[in-house]
């Protein structure tokens, strides 16, 4: 009924103002001088008159009463709005129409042009390393691991695959797939996910991280769609070397320069790890089944070698210890699926390799897992 609905927005704004009150009070008492947090005044401010528009919209509304009960979905999604969401600045209006003109253009050439489409490619993996991307709705003073729908660089190129994809007169000749394998355990995943956002306290919040899940499903469905042929299964693996190499370089240089835990091209040296770790298990498995291509073979092992290299530069608890587990699973699956005279002869290579480094990297490492907070 209307009046429980005034009544629980009522009581939510009352609660929001008098908490805003108790926080505002207790910065005033810490006396946080300007030169420390220079921008808090004007976010006090641009709170404070969040507050004033709240009121009047849930005045004109008719949905301010007595103050009791709790605030409704609605109210709670305008406090987290107008609280954090700022008006779309300069780079975010140039950052959309980048986005209008470049996902036409590049899907005209990626239908008529084999290399735009691989470029596509390429440019959707190297977006991974230096991410470029902006929030449509910023919340910067959330404390999650997500302040906004995220849109980027690796969007734009997703999209306009699957614009090639559907339209390019090479994609014709195969029918795609449009459940790919684990649709249904991924589908129920987003259902769960979808109950969760709508049930949450503020739906907001919960719905960026609800929107990078979608952008992640639309990764996994190009990349099964395409990774259904050998030689774009070699270009794609030609593309993951290129990206160890230029960030075997980069900690080459960050570490060079005095960086002791290296992050590469990424925020940080976990992000790091967990990202090379990735390369490198999949450069094992080829390695170790690769019958033909010796060369290859002397690609794969080249960044088995530079992979495993960057993540001790990390120093990277958890990296290290799931390259370490990764590198056994992948052996023992691997020479339980096809045992082999030639791949015991290239696991006892490789470790035999690995001494040198491993024993000139373990004081650090062990110093590292003992003395780190």
């Amino acid at each position: 009924p209307r009046a429980v609905l005034k009544t629980m927005s009522s009581a939510c704004f009352v609660m929001f103002v008098a908490v805003r009150k108790t926080c505002v009070e207790k910065l005033k008492a810490k006396a946080v001088p300007a030169a420390v947090c220079p921008g808090l005044p004007c976010k006090l401010q641009q709170i404070g008159r969040a507050e004033v528009v709240l009121a009047s919209r849930l005045r004109i509304a008719g949905l301010q009463g007595p103050a009791r009960g709790r605030t409704p979905g609605l109210a709670r999604n305008l406090i987290a709005l107008r609280g954090g969401g700022q008006p779309l600045e300069a780079k975010q209006l140039v950052f959309l129409l980048a986005t209008v003109i470049f996902i036409p253009v590049a899907s005209r050439l990626g239908c008529s042009y084999r290399w735009a489409e691989r470029a596509l490619v390429a440019g959707a993996f190297f977006s991974t390393c230096y991410l470029i991307d902006i929030n449509l709705v910023s919340t910067e003073w959330y404390r999650g691991d997500t302040r906004g729908f995220e849109f980027g660089l690796t969007d734009w190129m997703v999209i306009s695959l699957i614009i090639v994809m559907a339209r390019s007169p090479r994609w014709r000749k195969q029918r795609l797939v449009l459940l790919p394998p684990n649709s249904g355990p991924i589908v129920f995943y987003l259902l769960i996910a979808l109950l969760s956002a709508l049930s949450a306290y503020v739906t907001l919040y919960a719905g960026f991280g609800l929107m990078k899940l979608l952008r992640a499903v639309a990764v996994y469905w190009v990349a099964c769609n395409y990774l259904r042929r050998p030689e774009d299964l070699r270009f794609i693996l030609y593309i993951l070397a290129a990206i160890v190499c230029m960030e075997f370089l980069l900690v080459l240089k960050q570490r060079a320069s005095g960086i002791y835990r290296a992050v590469g091209s990424t925020p940080h040296p976990n992000t790091l790890a967990m990202y090379i770790n990735m390369t490198n298990m999949i450069f094992l498995s080829f390695f170790l089944n690769e019958e033909k291509g010796r060369a290859r073979r002397w690609v794969y092992f080249a960044c088995i070698a530079m992979g495993t290299l960057i993540v001790a530069a990390t120093f990277s608890r958890g990296g290290l210890a799931m390259m370490v587990g990764g590198y056994g699973l992948v052996t023992l699956i691997s020479v339980l699926r096809r045992p082999s005279g030639r791949k015991f002869k290239i696991i006892g290579l490789c470790m035999l390799l690995a001494m040198p480094a491993a024993l000139r990297l373990a004081p650090a490492i062990i110093d590292r897992f003992e003395n780190a907070p």
